[in-house]
């Protein structure tokens, strides 16, 4: 029983040690913070007092960061002006020249601001200038006006006289294209001519060279004046006759593609009846009399032409149509 009582007892004095440690400790703590917080505060109070200091100076020496900003900007040029000479040095002397008038400027401006009296003769010499700068203005637009009106005579001239000649030329041209259009109405008539001779009889072939030949030498005679005339008439000619050559030779190929077409079926269908007429021969020579044999081939040849018939008008209409 003493042994516990002696733990007991000794428990109790470690647990008011630990309570006393943590009581110590604890205000420590708090000393140490108040200890760090006053001189932040401090700090704090001396920032504000510098920042208010500059803010007044500042304020009561406003030239200062103007000063400063010439000087930085100096500075600026000079670094800028180095850099470009070294790498262009050709156009060195421009830029130099070129900083030079502007300091001239700056200098100048510098000056009137300093002493204003000098501003006074300044503005009376430039109204002076401007007065001497209008009075050669009118003068200028006076000669102007003066050659303005002689020139627009001069073109009043020369348009009559483009108009004259043009209408000299155009007799002349008029003259020629009455002349070449007569003998294009005689050919007109010609190839008319042969174009009915077709139309009655197809296997009329005589007709159809002969147009060919009639267009051929047209082409080659219009051809010939053509590279005779000057270049002012070759370009109205070539304009009509190639157009009209054109629609012809186009013409001529159609009806002659047209032609040769019914001359093959033409040919086909003699070769049709002469072929039924050696298949009735073979077959019927032996059954069938001369009259059931020429009634037979009439019926053939009679099948035979309307079909080609149907063929013939169906290409004119197919003709007409492309017309």
């Amino acid at each position: 029983m003493n042994i516990i009582k002696q733990i007991n007892q000794k428990g109790i004095r470690l647990h008011s040690k630990w309570q006393e440690a943590n009581e110590r400790i604890t205000q420590y703590i708090k000393l140490s913070k108040k200890q760090q917080q006053l001189p932040i505060f401090f700090q704090c109070i001396f920032l504000l007092i510098r920042i208010f200091y500059w803010f007044i100076i500042e304020m009561n020496q406003p030239g200062k960061e103007i000063m400063m900003r010439n000087q930085a900007k100096k500075m600026n040029d000079n670094l800028l002006l180095r850099q470009r000479i070294n790498q262009n040095t050709q156009k060195a002397m421009l830029y130099l020249k070129k900083i030079s008038f502007k300091k001239q400027l700056s200098y100048a401006r510098r000056f009137l601001r300093e002493e204003p009296f000098y501003r006074h003769a300044l503005y009376n010499r430039c109204d002076l200038y401007k007065e001497t700068t209008n009075s050669n203005c009118n003068w200028f637009e006076s000669i102007f006006i003066s050659n303005f009106k002689s020139s627009t005579v001069l073109v009043v001239v020369q348009k009559v006289f483009t108009k004259l000649l043009f209408w000299v030329l155009l007799q002349n041209i008029t003259m020629l294209i009455n002349r070449r259009i007569d003998n294009l109405y005689k050919y007109d008539d010609t190839i008319f001519c042969y174009d009915k001779a077709i139309q009655i009889d197809l296997i009329f072939c005589h007709c159809l060279f002969q147009q060919r030949f009639v267009i051929s030498w047209l082409y080659q005679v219009i051809y010939q004046k053509i590279s005779g005339n000057t270049h002012q008439q070759q370009r109205i000619t070539s304009r009509q006759f190639s157009i009209v050559n054109q629609k012809r030779m186009n013409l001529s190929v159609f009806n002659y593609e047209i032609k040769k077409q019914k001359m093959n079926i033409f040919i086909s269908v003699i070769q049709q009846i002469s072929d039924s007429i050696r298949y009735l021969k073979i077959h019927n020579s032996q059954q069938c009399d001369c009259d059931t044999l020429m009634f037979q081939i009439k019926t053939r040849l009679t099948v035979l032409l309307s079909n080609s018939l149907m063929i013939v008008l169906n290409e004119n209409l197919i003709k007409d149509n492309t017309i």
